[in-house]
Formats: structure tokens, C-alpha cells, sequence
């Protein structure tokens, strides 16, 4: 009987904190890449009004995927530099007020050795939608 009932409290306490952690888990961010549009260097930056927005997507030749509510949101734009192959998908994995600074957390996406890609040079970005910081913006690669 000892053993049933402390079998289903430790079931009941290990999916308790199951819910808790898929409840904290941080929200996606929506966010959008490229291959071409992002420059030849490495470089970051944050556009925080509806017309950089839409200036930023007409350089690209596409159509904003959404507004931008100037009152709660920015974007982050961070582009990789030149590449010398398809198939990297960066990502921005967060994005928070740490120290005075807004600190951007980001993936290159870099392709897996083993995958077929395009052997043409490419210039991959990532902009993703952000709250909303007037903080200076740093981005961080995500260590390996």
C-alpha cells in the first residue's frame, strides 16, 4: 500500500512540474528570414517605428508580413554577413532588458555537414518581432 500511494505522489509531483515548465516556457517570437537581403557584414539592429518597418521589407521586394504596433513592439534585424553556401536559417531565440542593455539571443542555423545546400554565396538575415525597448540593443550568438 506504501509503495502504491508514493508511486502516484511521484507521478503527481513530476507531471506538476511538467505543467509548470510548458507554462514558463518563453513565447516564440514571430520572425521571418531571408537568403540575399542581408548585407555583406555581420551587424544587428532594432527598428522601432512602422516606417523602418516598411522600409526594411521594401528593400527585401516583399510585402510586410504585418503591422507594426509602435506602442508595444519592435523588431530586431540581425544579418550573418556573407556565407559562402545556402541552408543557414537563423534564428532569434530571445530577447530581454539585462543590465541596461536589451540583449538578443540568436542562432545561426548553420547547416549540418552532412546536408545538401546551395554552393552560391548568400547573405542569410533574421528579423524577428520584440517587446518593445528603448535599451541599447546587443545581440548575442547562442554558444554551440
Amino acid at each position: 500500500m506504501n509503495i502504491s500511494r508514493t508511486f502516484w505522489l511521484v507521478v503527481s509531483i513530476f507531471f506538476s512540474c511538467l505543467a509548470i515548465a510548458v507554462a514558463q516556457k518563453a513565447p516564440e517570437l514571430p520572425q521571418w528570414r531571408g537568403q540575399q537581403e542581408g548585407g555583406a557584414e555581420l551587424s544587428s539592429r532594432m527598428i522601432r517605428t512602422q516606417a523602418e518597418w516598411s522600409a526594411f521589407w521594401k528593400s527585401t521586394g516583399r510585402a510586410a508580413p504585418q503591422a507594426l504596433d509602435e506602442t508595444r513592439e519592435a523588431a530586431v534585424l540581425i544579418t550573418l554577413g556573407e556565407r559562402p553556401t545556402g541552408g543557414f536559417k537563423p534564428q532569434v531565440i530571445s530577447a530581454t532588458e539585462n543590465g541596461g542593455k536589451y540583449v538578443v539571443v540568436y542562432s545561426e542555423g548553420k547547416p549540418s555537414p552532412d546536408s545538401f545546400v546551395t554552393q552560391a554565396l548568400t547573405y542569410p538575415w533574421v528579423i524577428a518581432i520584440v517587446p518593445k525597448s528603448e535599451l541599447k540593443l546587443e545581440a548575442r550568438l547562442q554558444a554551440p
